[in-house]
């Protein structure tokens, strides 16, 4: 019994919404799904950020390491 809140809240907050994207995602994909991601994943926007979140990452690591190896 004390299940049925966070199942109620997960179903409502967050089950339901996933479906409904999921479900518009198969409407509008007439060709497939495949060449709709493909299209997405390899926009220059997309791999801009992507790139800018690698770079950054990679100093914030460096960064990281230099003041936890220097003391």
């Amino acid at each position: 019994l004390l299940w049925l809140a966070p199942l109620g809240f997960l179903g409502i907050f967050y089950f339901f919404p996933l479906i409904s994207i999921l479900q518009v995602s198969f409407e509008r994909a007439s060709g497939g799904l495949l060449p709709l991601f493909k299209g997405v994943l390899l926009s220059s926007s997309l791999l801009s950020i992507l790139g800018f979140t690698f770079w950054q990452a990679l100093l914030s690591t460096l960064l990281t390491l230099l003041f936890g190896f220097h003391q």
